[in-house]
């Protein structure tokens, strides 16, 4: 007989709820609490915007109008950040789950023994859904305490589809009398700052948050909203009539791909695929040999940008300024205060401190990405293809992070019909430069090369979900992995607790020390 250690069979589930502002999270927590009651399980509404205003700030927000109350709410939020940790929205969430749990169980009990501490008993068939998160340290931090539990939904929506939603609720908050210029400005500003705030520290980050999704849904329409939640919640509690689709699979090899990747700043991979679904060519960014593709682990001498010991691009750039700081110097043209700095490098160095948006840091200089040793990874799938003599015409690439500018234009010569991408790239001039060839606006297909963010499961999770072995029993196919419907997770013993204990005590702990300042101040 062998030994076997106690399961929890429906363990409580924890949702983090993320999206760029304009996609309708009410409709997101409203249909995936309609899913999770299809498979027996019972939901709980966490919004963190509420929850904040526990900790007091001295941040007002003004609800005078859709817009100005979203500024209000991230600038509060930003405050409490600064305060407290990037991840504290994340804490006060833990806090609201332990007292929920209390809640729950006081409500189903009863006679409840005084000796049992609710706050850290599992609650079967639960789910807890927060409302929303806008870092990456927030989810990072529920990770770390919840593991696989905690499952990121990142929510999708054409950019001209939330700009519509953002203008329609300020247009309507405003009572029409405002000019629809400048309806349409505020909407634009408030996504552009929801996106990143670059002049913040500590403020909205959803560009690298986003891409952290455990499954990425279409939030356009309801149809939609509940097509895709459907189907990664039926996934997620096992059933094995689901398997990948095209994308997923794609996704998958792009992000297998980059693993093998080096380079010191990211890993990118890319996969491409013929019409049929076929595996054309795979690519990372990695520093290419003689003979043809790039180093592999086992090739001597290993001339990676590792054995280095820095990325030349970086390097490049830096000289690039301190040529201009040398010019300026000559010239006369150097403030007084720049030129208590002996030295050109030691000015390049006090520049690059400022990293606030109009400092040196954010400029276009350090954008520049053209001197770097690696060739990218769709490049290298692309010439990967080129020496074997395979033909890219109206094939498909899954790429982990959007192409840069240089990238796209050999996407576009190669004849490559649609790019899939999950992580944004800020810094690519790809739609300024070849706005004639590619086409990001899924509302206005095009002939262009159709460039297009991934829906679906996540690389992260999809083995997961999708490995399962064998899926009959007696020769009869079984619907369900388990036997019946259930998460596809395996939770022995609930350890988050200790976490959940630690991080609330530390963060009471903080506002405690916080509230003496502010005391001490007032003195």
């Amino acid at each position: 007989m062998n030994f076997e250690l106690p399961q929890q069979e429906f363990p409580e589930l924890i949702f983090g709820l993320i999206a760029p502002i304009g996609v309708d999270l009410g409709l997101v927590s409203d249909k995936l609490e309609d899913e999770l009651s299809t498979m027996g399980y019972k939901s709980e509404l966490l919004k963190l915007t509420d929850l904040m205003k526990e900790i007091p700030s001295e941040v007002s927000i003004d609800t005078s109008s859709h817009v100005s109350a979203y500024n209000g709410k991230i600038e509060y939020a930003n405050d409490l950040r600064s305060r407290y940790g990037d991840d504290v929205m994340s804490v006060l969430a833990i806090s609201a789950i332990r007292s929920l749990r209390q809640e729950i169980h006081k409500t189903a009990s009863v006679n409840v023994s005084p000796e049992i501490n609710l706050a850290e008993t599992p609650v079967q068939r639960q789910a807890y859904i927060i409302r929303q998160l806008k870092r990456p340290e927030e989810v990072n931090l529920l990770r770390s305490v919840y593991g696989r539990q905690f499952i990121l939904i990142s929510a999708y929506a054409p950019p001209k589809s939330r700009l519509r939603n953002i203008e329609s609720k300020q247009r309507e908050s405003l009572g029409g009398l405002t000019p629809e210029q400048e309806v349409h400005s505020e909407a634009y500003s408030i996504i552009q700052k929801d996106e990143r705030e670059i002049e913040s520290a500590h403020g909205q980050n959803v560009n690298d948050a986003f891409p952290l999704g455990d499954v990425f849904i279409d939030a356009t329409t309801k149809s939609t909203c509940q097509k895709t939640l459907n189907r990664f919640i039926s996934v997620f509690f096992g059933n094995n009539q689901i398997s990948p689709t095209r994308d997923e699979y794609g996704m998958y090899t792009a992000k297998s791909a980059s693993l093998r990747s080096s380079d010191l700043s990211r890993q990118v991979g890319a996969a491409i695929f013929s019409e049929y679904t076929e595996v054309q060519t795979l690519g990372c960014n990695e520093v290419p040999k003689a003979g043809g593709g790039t180093y592999w682990e086992e090739y001597k001498p290993d001339a990676r940008d590792f054995t280095f010991g820095q990325d030349p691009n970086d390097r490049i750039k830096k000289e690039i300024i301190v040529d201009i700081i040398d010019r300026l110097r000559v010239n006369g043209d150097l403030s007084d205060a720049l030129l208590k700095e002996k030295a050109s490098t030691d000015i390049l160095q006090k520049l690059l401190e400022n990293e606030t948006l109009t400092g040196i840091s954010e400029s276009k200089v350090m954008d520049l990405i053209e001197f770097g040793r690696i060739i990218h990874a769709e490049m290298c799938a692309i010439t990967d293809a080129a020496r074997k003599g395979i033909s890219l015409r109206g094939s498909k690439m899954y790429v982990t992070t959007f192409p840069c500018h240089l990238c796209a234009k050999h996407i576009v010569g190669a004849g490559i019909k649609e790019v899939v991408f999950i992580e944004p790239y800020p810094k690519s001039y790809a739609k300024e430069l070849h706005s004639d060839s590619i086409d990001l606006d899924e509302e206005d297909p095009t002939n262009k090369v159709k460039f297009r963010p991934f829906t679906g499961i996540s690389p992260y999770r999809y083995r997961d979900l999708f490995e399962k072995g064998k899926r009959k029993k007696s020769g009869k196919a079984q619907e369900w992995h388990m036997g019946d419907k259930r998460p596809m997770i395996r939770v022995y013993f609930p350890a988050y607790f200790e976490a959940e204990v630690l991080l609330v005590s530390a963060l009471s702990q903080k506002l405690k020390q916080h509230s003496s300042a502010d005391v001490t101040d007032k003195k």
